[in-house]
């Protein structure tokens, strides 16, 4: 296991992530460095946002998955490699907005 590996498995601990969360991460961050075929330490933002790109447009991800592997880069880039980045770089995190709840009837009945 690689330095850069071991830490990030050692930072999702500590996080308290369950089994999943931790498996799933470090495949995500390992198939970002195949596609580039490079080691994640070496790869930067600008890498990410191509990565993001073929993610969207190529493989045409679920938004629930395409936030789980910007939620995992966002994890390595933070002060995980030597070349850390700002939440910033990464991209969205947050749940995608959705459409408001519509009022009960007895909410509607009281106007």
């Amino acid at each position: 296991m690689t330095q850069l590996r071991q830490r990030m498995l050692e930072e999702l601990q500590r996080r308290n992530c369950c089994a999943a969360t931790i498996r799933l991460y470090l495949r995500h961050v390992a198939e970002f460095a195949q596609h580039f075929h490079r080691s994640p330490d070496q790869l930067g933002a600008e890498d990410i946002r191509q990565y993001q790109l073929f993610l969207i447009q190529e493989k045409k991800l679920a938004w629930s998955t395409y936030n789980q592997v910007v939620c995992a880069l966002r994890l390595d880039k933070l002060g995980l490699s030597p070349h850390s980045s700002t939440n910033e770089d990464c991209g969205p995190s947050g749940r995608r907005s959705s459409l408001p709840k519509a009022s009960k009837c007895s909410e509607r009945g009281a106007q």
